[in-house]
């Protein structure tokens, strides 16, 4: 059988709608980089540092809080529409929930927009309304996912992604022709994108809330604050590294902080391929754990594993060689030796094999230990930060140790779970249990 036919085969297996997500995930991934491409070249170092902060803030705290939300949403969704329900109420609640939650973070925003905008945004108030904007923009937009997974809608799901960054980048381009050279308009883009998508997504898709019984709050999973706390709490490691050199570089560092937030995103390239391992590995690993099949699970785990180190090892290399020339090619002039490159791509390595350990916890139904996990990282993280070195080398060896020690953690908590639910299976069994099929992390 030929090659050609294999791959025509594996394709025709997936769900319907999974190539639409493909789409929409390559999309996102792509115009994000050409985001800050075009925005890199045009602003240069020092203008783009505040810019490349509040990219980084936003894609902490909109995905840390948010993306449990759609996880929960989808699974209400979902087993509501197996039980032949309307989905209406429970998304009204999720909604509700929702705002609540976004109108605490405007109110930390607000309180702390001077810090913001002083150590942060280089007192650009535009900046500062870009991130309140974000934050209530993306509420919407992970409810409307949510909600589009939850009915099946896997076509609308890549439709969303897709057209956020298709809008962000295009009129990225627009403003570059114009000629802004600030990035307060920038920053806008980032706001208003995610509304955007939700209005060409969600055109005439009213009859995705039908109505149906009234929805009790248990329906949204009692682990919702331990999926918070584990999101929030790797995204905190993984993107913490920047704003720490953007807070504390001084006014002749503008240079540096720029283009070490450049540095940061090219060394990440391989999440947006460990999104595609991870729609196929949370799903598969569940199953065998409800079925009690751990040996395939323990095996298949072995197997994923062993492709993310590689393709770690595969992403050090790579900017070992290439990253200072890609960081030209972004637009940056400001001499990152190698060595950051060959660190930052090392954690980042280390921070997808953490996600793998963290997502075979969660199929075996142990949240708490994710948290446990990603909390000892962070805390190692914030350990690293008083070491007596350059701030740059100190945040990335903070990453390198923090992403380490979480490692190390979830691991030693995943083999003790297994071998606890090996002995009394029943411990993954029970409730209805739909995985989420994509990842939070975004660049």
């Amino acid at each position: 059988m030929s090659v050609g036919k294999i791959v025509i085969g594996r394709v025709r297996q997936l769900p319907g709608g999974s190539l639409a997500i493909a789409v929409g995930l390559g999309t996102l991934g792509i115009s994000a980089y050409l985001f800050v491409l075009i925005a890199g070249r045009i602003l240069g170092d020092e203008k783009y540092a505040p810019l490349g902060a509040l990219w980084i803030l936003v894609f902490l705290i909109a995905p840390g809080f948010f993306f449990p939300i759609e996880q929960e949403i989808s699974r209400a969704v979902a087993a509501r529409r197996a039980r032949g329900e309307g989905v209406a109420p429970v998304v009204k609640q999720a909604a509700i929930l929702t705002a609540g939650l976004t109108i605490a973070l405007v109110i930390c925003a607000l309180v702390t927009s001077h810090l913001l905008s002083g150590q942060l945004f280089n007192d650009q108030p535009l900046l500062t309304v870009a991130f309140v904007m974000a934050l209530v923009t993306y509420a919407f937009q992970y409810v409307a996912r949510g909600t589009f997974a939850g009915n099946g809608e896997l076509s609308r799901y890549g439709l969303l992604i897709g057209t956020e960054g298709s809008v962000r980048v295009l009129a990225a381009g627009v403003l570059a022709i114009i000629g802004y050279r600030t990035a307060g308009p920038y920053g806008l883009l980032v706001g208003a994108a995610p509304l955007l998508s939700v209005i060409v997504a969600g055109w005439n898709q009213r009859h995705l809330l039908d109505p149906g019984p009234p929805a009790a709050w248990k329906e949204l999973s009692s682990s919702l604050g331990l999926l918070i706390a584990a999101s929030l709490l790797s995204q905190v490691l993984v993107n913490i590294a920047p704003l720490v050199v953007k807070y504390e570089a001084d006014a002749n560092e503008q240079d540096l902080a720029g283009a070490f937030t450049m540095a940061v995103l090219i060394t990440r390239i391989p999440l947006f391929l460990f999104q595609a391992i991870q729609a196929v590995m949370l799903p598969k690993l569940t199953r065998y754990a409800t079925e009690g099949n751990f040996k395939r699970f323990s095996m298949v785990l072995r197997e994923i594993s062993a492709v993310v180190f590689g393709l770690g090892v595969v992403a050090v290399v790579g900017t070992a060689i290439f990253g200072r020339f890609a960081l030209q090619l972004f637009g940056s002039n400001y001499p990152l030796p190698t060595a950051d490159f060959i660190l930052l791509a090392s954690g980042s390595g280390l921070f997808l094999l953490c996600m793998t350990v963290a997502q075979a916890l969660v199929a075996l139904k142990g949240q708490s230990r994710t948290v446990a996990g990603w909390g000892a990282g962070v805390v190692m993280f914030i350990a690293g930060l008083t070491l007596p070195m350059d701030i740059v080398v100190r945040v990335e060896v903070a990453l390198l140790v923090g992403s380490a020690v979480a490692l190390g953690v979830m691991t030693v908590l995943l083999i003790a779970r297994l071998r606890k639910v090996t002995a009394a299976p029943e411990l993954v069994r029970g409730e209805d249990f739909n995985p989420p099929e994509l990842m939070a992390t975004e660049v």
